[in-house]
């Protein structure tokens, strides 16, 4: 993949979900290099400024439409390789910018149902690009709703995350998915 992987710095609040990550200093640059990566997979067919429509709105919340900015949906080869949780919403992101308001546009995204040609369907995963691991308390609450990121990684791996790692794509191998090893978001009830 010609995408210059993103900084990385162990310990930094940076690169542990406080900030998105990379270089790209407008939200433009970032989902034109978010397409060049999942086009370079091969593996996903990409729709842009995909339109939907809420399923519920807490009291009081305003009446939008939502539109999020991609949805990738697996090829067939892809599904033949093992892939097996279907459409994949992102959002895409600047660098630099704390993740609190693009997480919470996601968790809100997440109760929409979205229309790609006169087709309703409600993605499993919710992904921020570019967002690198997460730490702490979040990585429940993300694996619970379903929400992670999605980044390139020093090694020039596409990675799909939560609180666990969902799948990892390079160039001209054959993916490592791992979805299927994940309880993510199976949980109901008290903990």
């Amino acid at each position: 993949m010609s995408v210059t992987p993103l900084p990385t710095a162990q310990g930094d609040p940076l690169y542990e979900g406080t900030y998105t990550a990379g270089h790209w200093e407008t939200e433009q640059q970032s989902a034109q290099a978010f397409d060049a990566v999942i086009t370079a997979t091969g593996r996903f067919t990409i729709y842009r400024e995909v339109s939907g429509a809420y399923q519920w709105l807490r009291p009081g919340q305003p009446h939008r439409t939502p539109r999020i900015d991609r949805i990738i949906m697996p090829t067939r080869q892809l599904v033949e390789e093992g892939w097996t949780i279907g459409p994949v919403a992102v959002e895409c992101k600047r660098s630099g910018i704390k993740t609190g308001p693009p997480i919470a546009q996601l968790f809100d995204y997440s109760h929409a149902a979205w229309q790609i040609n006169h087709t309703w369907f409600m993605p499993q995963w919710y992904l921020l690009w570019p967002l690198q691991t997460v730490k702490s308390t979040l990585q429940s609450v993300f694996a619970q709703q379903r929400l992670g990121g999605i980044y390139i990684d020093g090694q020039q791996r596409l990675v799909l995350h939560s609180q666990s790692i969902i799948a990892k794509f390079t160039e001209d191998q054959p993916p490592d998915l791992r979805m299927n090893n994940t309880t993510a978001g199976r949980k109901t009830g008290s903990r």
